[in-house]
C-alpha cells in the first residue's frame, strides 16, 4: 500500500516536472522567435529609412 502511494507521488511528480520543462522549452522557443521577429522587423524598418 504505501509503495505503491510513493510511486504513484513520484510519477505525479516526474510529470510535473516533465510538463514544467517542456513549457519552459516551448516559452523559451517562443520568446526567442517573437525577439527574432522583432529584430527582423526593425531591420527592414531601419533599411527602408536609410534609402529613404
Amino acid at each position: 500500500m504505501d509503495r505503491s502511494g510513493s510511486q504513484n507521488t513520484h510519477q505525479a511528480c516526474s510529470l510535473f516536472a516533465y510538463t514544467l520543462k517542456m513549457g519552459l522549452e516551448m516559452n523559451f522557443s517562443s520568446a526567442c522567435r517573437g525577439l527574432f521577429l522583432q529584430f527582423v522587423v526593425y531591420r527592414i524598418d531601419w533599411v527602408n529609412s536609410t534609402h529613404c
